[in-house]
């Protein structure tokens, strides 16, 4: 039994890191990407990936059934809604007017402003 629960703690964490990773890169995406459409592909698919993924891995060692249920709801309504919403917002930017970056482009360094060499 106590082989059981170290291998469910295990899978459990791998889950979890994989899921901070994926939110970690989606960050970074966010902060380096040109425009709003790219951003939400980082916010909406991978974010959610990374959240999804941090809460299956809490799932696994869930201590009650009742726990485990909220943390699956959760999983679904969060990979149900995120794509709807990323459509949305896109859909607005659309029709502001935003157009995306189109071309050749070059993240500016840490530190500085899009505009300084």
């Amino acid at each position: 039994m106590m082989v059981l629960d170290v291998l469910r703690s295990g899978l459990s964490a791998v889950f979890i890191v994989a899921g901070a990773v994926m939110m970690l890169g989606a960050v970074l995406g966010l902060l380096r990407f040109p425009d709003v459409f790219t951003r939400l592909h980082a916010a909406g698919a991978t974010m959610s990936l990374g959240v999804c993924l941090c809460l299956f891995g809490l799932l696994i060692v869930a201590s009650t059934l009742l726990a485990a249920a909220k943390l699956a709801f959760l999983i679904a309504l969060i990979a149900a809604v995120t794509p709807v919403l990323s459509h949305v917002v896109g859909s607005a930017a659309h029709a502001a007017g935003i157009s995306p970056v189109v071309g050749a482009y070059t993240a500016p360094r840490p530190g500085r402003s899009a505009g300084q060499p």
